[in-house]
């Protein structure tokens, strides 16, 4: 049962792997829509935005392609469309499985997340709840530098900057949502983003960020692979030389560059590089990392930290720190999300 408090000011979620088989989209399909008939019958009057914090889309399960033009995705797009034209903001701050994150991810957020939103377009994605200015890698909720309370999107670290009572100092009016009539109190400071950014150096670096990106790049071959994979998955069929010439024949793909054993084997490796994929780490490994982070980067003054990445929806409080896992839409997870609320309280809720 779907249940939303109606002095909720922000909802946040994360991971719903839109393009994994495993994604709970039709759960997800059901709460959108809770949100939608909502507004429109009234209730959830306060609502301001939806804020995804990343691994929305899933470019090592499925494809671009697909993800731009499959009909049951855009059920959700057109629900997501809905709600941001009544007035709801959308913003998603892009995770692993959506653009490389390896090297100076900061400095080169910008450039991979423009690439991402042209090649959404180029394949036909023309949802403009999308776009440069409610993509992001951070989100902040708090008080701006006028004292108002504003949620500010930033894509990279190196552009937020606190004065010395913990107010925002540098923010883009474009990528800006200034809360009318909202105050919150002083003791709430939301820092928001997908969470790769808490993860040790060598692991992110030299192991899993190397990884990722050999999926999420674009090929002929991985193209091929992905649409492959993903329709085998569907139709849960072995990976064999049988079902693949079966499956590219339905789907219209020409597999006759390569050779069927190399076909073969480049799918087997995908499903055991895929059996662990870096998902359901312990959360307190993060939560480590979180105070570090912050002390790093001077973000003194934030109070909470909301992310995803690890699956595992937890919470910790440390050094007046609150930290949460907002958890997932996949597999065997029970769905979760984050209301919080006018006056800057939350609420972890799973359904």
């Amino acid at each position: 049962m779907i249940h939303i408090d109606n002095d909720t000011l922000i909802l946040v979620l994360s991971d719903v792997h839109l393009g994994d088989i495993y994604c709970r989209r039709d759960d997800f399909l059901s709460f959108l829509s809770f949100i939608h008939e909502s507004r429109v019958s009234g209730n959830l009057q306060h609502l301001r935005a939806l804020v995804i914090l990343g691994d929305f889309f899933d470019l090592i399960w499925s494809t671009i392609e697909n993800l731009s033009n499959n009909k049951d995705f855009n059920k959700i797009y057109n629900i997501l469309q809905a709600i941001r034209n009544n007035s709801v903001e959308i913003v998603i701050a892009l995770g692993n499985h959506e653009i490389p994150t390896g090297g100076f991810y900061n400095l080169e957020f910008e450039e991979r997340k423009m690439l991402f939103l042209e090649k959404l377009r180029l394949n036909g994605f023309y949802y403009n709840f999308l776009n440069e200015f409610t993509v992001c890698q951070y989100v902040i909720l708090g008080q701006n530098s006028s004292n108002k309370t504003v949620i500010s999107l930033f894509d990279s670290i190196h552009d937020i900057e606190f004065n010395g009572f913990g107010l925002i100092l540098r923010e883009d009016d474009k990528r800006t949502i200034i809360l009318e009539h909202i105050k919150l109190m002083n003791k709430y400071q939301y820092f928001m983003t997908h969470g790769y950014q808490f993860e040790g150096w060598f692991k992110h670096h030299i192991f899993l960020a190397p990884v990722w990106e050999s999926f999420v790049e674009e090929n002929i071959e991985r193209v091929l692979l992905n649409e492959l994979w993903y329709e085998l998955k569907q139709l849960n069929l072995l990976i064999t030389d049988e079902n693949i010439e079966h499956v590219a024949s339905e789907r219209n793909l020409d597999i006759s560059d390569f050779s069927s054993s190399r076909i073969e084997r480049d799918l087997i490796k995908i499903d055991k590089k895929l059996a662990y994929n870096g998902r359901n780490v312990k959360n307190n490994i993060y939560f480590r990392r979180i105070l570090q982070f912050l002390k790093k980067y001077s973000l003194q003054p934030i109070t909470h930290v909301i992310f995803g990445h690890s699956h595992e929806i937890g919470m910790s409080n440390v050094n007046n720190i609150i930290m949460m896992n907002a958890g997932c839409w996949v597999a065997d997870k029970t769905p979760s999300y984050i209301e919080i609320h006018n006056y800057g309280d939350f609420r972890v809720k799973q359904f």
